[in-house]
């Protein structure tokens, strides 16, 4: 059985007895996604979803799919396969192996896509400082490069004296399941350049020790790597999908869609900006001090993207802040967004502000459409509420195309 619901929507009505499953899946996706607060919440009777997308297992029979507001008009497929390769490329996304759900054959298919951008990615920016480990290691040779048991040098051997030496290399069970996490999603990944850098991969790693079917510590000095191996592990021992009853079952998949918005709109700017203006993420701003038990302390504001001309850095041309939240029906935004947006203002110095909302894009509305919603004007400071168009990206290009559009059309309104 399979429970849908629109994050952010109304939500759906459930029985008593799924009270507990959803308590239970709240603390799943908060271990996944490595959040405190409850994304599942009953009110008057009825689930609803904030601030994730994805699907998970709530019981043996029982499986949840939650549908992100800005994917809601698209097909199943289509919205799972956007809402994947926006997690994968973000990183704000995660696969549950431990939980599986009924699933189609495509499904998987995305996973291991996925799976082989992130392996290929960290691998690429990786590769010069691999694990490597000591390790003892007994070869025969007629030339002496090891240490050596005298009392079997005056033995025949074919291959020459038995020896040991200690060696520092790549072989090592880290590097083992990297490998073989990429030989089994390399048959799913549709992009040459990608299936291209997983076959290097491969190859550089050569011959490797045994796969060890228990999750490993990395050591502190490769801590880079991770990530990048606890998801190979999963790769090998759980993400690999099963039968059950005669139907496959793949591992959920959870995002958190705020984080992914506002990565969304800080590559929209650097990719549609390009090289003519400075786009600057997350700057730490000074704003004031703190004052408190004879101690001072910096108040700093972090907006989300500040944009920069190319000769002239003291002063921002505009700040824009992503607003994962819905809209009410008069255009109303939250006062503590405002408040918020005029600090940002304040502390930089910048006259312009975008607080960007995501919309659905229609067919009569293209992907990164921009719509002034409401403008709030504060002394000289101009505070503006847009709704971003956002659809499919099942198709190449369609990342690059919304990027462009939006960047473009945001550069419009304040010429």
């Amino acid at each position: 059985m399979k429970l849908t619901l629109v994050e952010y929507g109304n939500g759906i009505e459930i029985a008593e007895d799924i009270r507990p499953l959803i308590d239970r899946a709240n603390k799943v996706i908060g271990q996944a996604l490595r959040v405190k607060r409850s994304a599942l919440v009953i009110t008057d009777g009825k689930l609803r979803a904030l601030g994730i997308a994805g699907t998970i297992r709530l019981d043996k029979n029982l499986e949840l799919e939650i549908v992100p507001k800005m994917l809601d008009d698209q097909g199943e497929s289509d919205w799972k396969e956007s809402l994947f390769l926006l997690a994968a490329l973000s990183k704000y996304g995660n696969i549950i192996t431990s939980e599986h759900i009924h699933s189609s054959t495509a499904y998987k298919d995305s996973l291991y896509d996925i799976a082989g951008r992130v392996l290929a990615r960290e691998y690429s920016h990786l590769r010069r400082k691999p694990i490597r480990q000591y390790r003892r290691e007994k070869f025969a040779d007629f030339s002496i490069e090891g240490e050596i048991n005298f009392e079997l040098v005056f033995e025949r051997n074919p291959d020459g004296i038995p020896q040991e030496r200690v060696s520092f290399d790549k072989i090592n069970p880290y590097n083992a399941a990297i490998q073989a996490a990429m030989r089994i999603v390399l048959p799913y990944v549709k992009e040459a350049s990608i299936r291209e850098t997983l076959n290097r991969a491969i190859q550089e790693l050569g011959h490797q020790s045994r796969f060890i079917p228990k999750r490993l510590k990395v050591p502190a000095r490769n801590r880079e790597w991770a990530e990048t191996y606890n998801l190979a592990y999963d790769i090998v021992t759980g993400m690999g999908s099963s039968l059950e009853n005669g139907e496959i079952m793949s591992p959920s998949f959870i995002v958190d869609t705020w984080r992914i918005w506002e990565w969304l709109i800080t590559v929209a700017f650097k990719v549609g900006l390009g090289n003519r203006l400075r786009v600057i993420p997350q700057a730490t701003i000074p704003w004031g001090e703190k004052k408190a038990n004879g101690k001072r302390s910096r108040v700093n504001v972090f907006p989300d993207v500040a944009i920069y001309s190319l000769t002239d850095t003291a002063e921002p041309i505009f700040l824009v802040d992503a607003k994962y939240k819905t809209l009410s029906d008069n255009t109303e935004i939250d006062r503590s967004d405002l408040y918020e947006a005029f600090a940002f203002c304040h502390a930089t110095g910048a006259k312009k502000l975008f607080l960007a909302y995501p919309t659905i894009a229609e067919d009569e509305i293209e992907s990164g459409s921009v719509a002034t919603v409401s403008n709030y004007e504060i002394e000289d400071v101009t505070i503006s509420a847009i709704q971003v168009a956002f659809g499919s990206i099942t198709k190449q290009g369609d990342i690059t195309a919304f990027c462009r559009k939006m960047s473009a059309e945001i550069m419009t309104a304040i010429a």
